[in-house]
């Protein structure tokens, strides 16, 4: 598609609404990653020894409702491709938008790909070689999976997915839905094998399949690895909770810790334009909240039978030691081996490979679809070269800035996995997190701002008020409150969440400043072009 002189790229993005809103219910919860990005975070659980993950997920998702209420707002009121892009520029102005965005959710996520796909590495692709190692006597796939845990193994294997990720994304979103979709039908599946599994399983089932399992094909713990495990964490001076006697303060303080997973039904903001009937705000909500719905009905639900099953003491115990490399288990003791681990019973262990993988694959393109999605929609918007917006005429997919993001993701993914680069990432939660805060600040605001009060008007959302006030204003006040404020203030002074590096810190804050160059560098040479950036950050993109 060639570029005219309208005030836009083109007089149409070239973008399809390939979805429908039941394919964008199953994006968020891919988005959160309720399975594998939430078996790494359940780990990470392990510096508040009397905290209660159950109820920790319980008490995020209740926090997230108001800001998914505003999101579902906003989505209906400007459905356009590269969504809280569009809401933040055109409610908060061109340079807030581009900045955050820019660095937010056009950059960040090439690391977020990398870091999605090593922990889906070693909770679901390990595994299944695990497993057929150990149904199959075949030591070499045993080695396999312990290699897949290392600097190489992760290295190939991210490769590997890079190369899956680029095939997916240029065969264009109607594909993604499809895998999408069966994808999500075999984990339902397997979550419901693996209630059953649950039912029929006690603690003294556990520690004796574990014992059987560790000494089998690891050779490590002694006679008793679960006793191990427990005596070497009490020696270090760890000491974990009862899962009765957890405390609520540890409980509401590990809420940070799952906004790594439950923020994410967020992240779908950016399809808005690609997701048919989402301007119906029933729609629209039910997509949103729902999913965060299910997303915490799943997860507490699971996780409290996991941890009734392996011991909420043993949980904790196995993960610090793993973390801290302290007498650690050969392979990591996330929830993915732990169910592996709970029977000796064939069915269950393919199962369990099976739902891993359908809980894994799909979830790290979207790292790949949200920067394309932004860097797209700053091109249409002529903020950033108009090749990234060119649009294959067959796929619809945008296959300039595809290339882009897959070549700038290998290049994060190896400087992440063998030089010290990871030491500047700890801090990027919080730089994406600002995105959907701004984008809640947006929504608060919108009915408000002379420059977004018509769009708002005209919208379905604006018919919703409490008395004189817009529905999105309370629920993006109640998310500011509630979700943001303590999520940032407990960020920003608490160490143990481990996004508070003042190096990583330096790094995050000078990506936003390069963004924020760009954004005024690029603002000068659309000027001399004619081109006023910001008339256009009063205009809603074409569809």
């Amino acid at each position: 598609m060639t570029e005219d002189k309208s005030l836009f790229l083109r007089r149409a993005s070239g973008m399809v609404r390939a979805w429908n809103v039941f394919d964008g219910f199953i994006y968020c919860l891919y988005a959160d990653s309720i399975f594998v990005a939430a078996a790494l975070t359940y780990g990470l659980s392990w510096p508040w020894p009397d905290g209660n993950i159950p109820l920790s997920i319980i008490l995020i998702c209740v926090a997230v409702y108001p800001a998914a209420i505003v999101y579902a707002m906003l989505s209906s009121t400007m459905p356009r491709v590269g969504g809280d892009y569009v809401w933040e520029s055109r409610t908060l102005g061109g340079v807030w938008g581009y900045t955050i965005c820019l660095a937010g959710l056009g950059f960040w996520p090439w690391m977020y790909a990398v870091t999605n796909v090593l922990p889906g590495t070693v909770t679901a692709v390990s595994p299944t070689f695990l497993v057929l190692g150990g149904m199959t006597g075949n030591q070499g796939l045993i080695n396999l999976a312990t290699w897949l845990t290392l600097p190489d193994g992760q290295w190939w294997a991210y490769v590997a997915y890079a190369a899956f990720a680029f095939i997916i994304m240029v065969a264009g979103m109607k594909w993604y839905a499809r895998v999408q979709r069966a994808s999500f039908i075999i984990g339902c599946v397997a979550i419901a094998v693996w209630i059953v599994m649950f039912a029929i399983t006690t603690q003294q089932d556990f520690v004796s399949n574990f014992n059987w399992f560790m000494t089998t094909y690891f050779h490590w713990g002694g006679s008793n690895p679960y006793q191990y495990i427990l005596s070497q964490a009490a020696s270090n001076g760890y000491h974990p909770a009862d899962l009765s006697q957890t405390s609520w303060l540890s409980s509401w303080e590990l809420g940070p810790v799952m906004a790594y997973v439950f923020l994410y039904i967020l992240w779908t903001g950016s399809m808005s334009g690609e997701i048919g009937g989402i301007s119906d705000l029933k729609k629209s909500m039910w997509m949103y909240l729902g999913s965060n719905t299910f997303a915490m009905i799943v997860c507490a639900g699971t996780m409290f039978a996991t941890l009734v099953i392996v011991g909420n003491q043993f949980f904790f115990s196995a993960n610090y030691l793993w973390y801290n490399g302290i007498a650690a288990m050969p392979i990591s003791p996330f929830i993915g081996f732990l169910y592996v681990a709970m029977t000796r019973n064939p069915f269950f262990w393919i199962a369990t490979l099976i739902g891993m993988n359908a809980w894994f694959w799909i979830w790290p393109t979207n790292n790949w679809v949200q920067s394309i999605r932004m860097i797209f929609a700053m091109s249409f918007d002529r903020s950033l070269p108009g090749w990234m917006g060119a649009v294959n005429r067959k796929t619809r997919s945008p296959l300039n800035a595809i290339i882009l993001v897959t070549i700038g993701c290998l290049i994060m993914g190896w400087l992440y996995t063998y030089t010290v680069f990871y030491k500047f990432t700890l801090d990027v939660t919080f730089g994406s997190a600002l995105a959907f805060f701004a984008s809640t600040v947006a929504g608060t605001i919108m009915p408000y701002r002379q420059r977004t009060k018509a769009i708002w008007e005209a919208s379905p959302a604006s018919k919703y008020k409490v008395g004189k006030v817009p529905v999105i204003t309370i629920a993006g006040i109640l998310a500011i409150v509630f979700l943001w404020i303590p999520t940032y203030f407990l960020w920003i002074t608490d160490s143990r969440y481990g996004i508070n590096d003042p190096l990583s810190g330096a790094v995050l804050i000078a990506s936003f400043a390069a963004a924020a160059i760009l954004y005024y560098i690029v603002k000068a040479y659309r000027k001399r072009q004619g081109v006023d950036l910001d008339l256009l950050y009063h205009e809603v993109p074409y569809e």
